[in-house]
């Protein structure tokens, strides 16, 4: 195979090889970095969705929700649209 001569494709070869190695042996155990939310409790929920719209024209389709949210902890929830400067 005149693929396996080249050193560029040796070498990326070899850096697969390697991150393969260290995902599978080297890394300890994944541990997820959230925690799960509070029961809010039987009949209560976080999150009601109160409206679904669905329009389609030209092959495009947009799906319209509207979300009722109730907050039972005593600080106050932020919340903002989904853009870049949310975060």
């Amino acid at each position: 195979m005149s693929a396996l001569k080249r050193p560029e494709i040796l070498a990326l070869l070899a850096i697969v090889a390697g991150g393969l190695v260290y995902a599978l042996f080297f890394r300890g155990p994944v541990t997820p970095s959230f925690e799960p939310a509070d029961d809010p409790g039987e009949g209560k929920r976080a999150f009601t969705i109160t409206s679904v719209s669905l329009h389609r024209d030209y092959g495009n389709a947009r799906l319209d929700l509207e979300v009722r949210a109730t907050n039972s902890r005593a600080e106050a929830v932020s919340s903002c649209r989904p853009t870049p400067a949310c975060s």
